[in-house]
């Protein structure tokens, strides 16, 4: 009986080492299984810190582009201005242009103008010389004439006998 005890007391002993052997594996797989989770926290934090700086970065980038887009507004906008300008500028080229024309149409309007009043001086001028050539020689015509009438009534006088004779 003293085997049976002695056999019981082994498989006693020999079941406490695996149920101390069983828990230290429960324990182990425990400490790992902790050490899995406080890992894959670990994981999920940088995961979710390399999400946040990736979105930081795009941010970055989209900003970037902005600023970019921004100033490429801010050149077209000038080029804009700049175009206005160039093209008031050049309107006001063609008003001065047509002014200039205007003023040159008016000189030669102007100096048309004097070469007609010119031409109707002389036109004057010659109906002037005209009339006073007719009257002088309606005047030498008068003088002939008169001078005719005087020859004429002296003339008679003459070739008539005097009746006292």
């Amino acid at each position: 009986m003293k085997d049976e005890e002695q056999a019981k007391e082994k498989d006693d002993e020999q079941a406490k080492e695996e149920e101390v052997t069983n828990e230290e594996q429960v324990m182990v797989k425990m400490k790992n299984e902790e050490q899995a989770k406080v890992e894959n926290v670990s994981n999920e934090e940088q995961a979710k810190e390399k999400v946040k700086d990736e979105e930081q970065a795009k941010d970055e980038v989209k900003d970037e582009q902005q600023a970019k887009d921004e100033v490429k507004d801010e050149q077209q906008a000038k080029e804009e201005v700049k175009d206005e300008e160039q093209a008031k500028e050049e309107v006001k080229d063609e008003e001065q242009a047509k002014e200039e024309v205007k003023d040159e149409q008016q000189a030669k309007d102007e100096v048309k103008d004097e070469q007609q009043a010119k031409e109707e001086v002389k036109d004057e001028q010659q109906a002037k010389e005209e009339e006073v050539k007719h009257e002088e020689q309606a005047k030498e015509e008068n003088e002939e004439q008169a001078k005719e009438e005087v020859k004429d009534e002296e003339q008679p006088k003459e070739a008539s006998p005097s009746p006292v004779e």
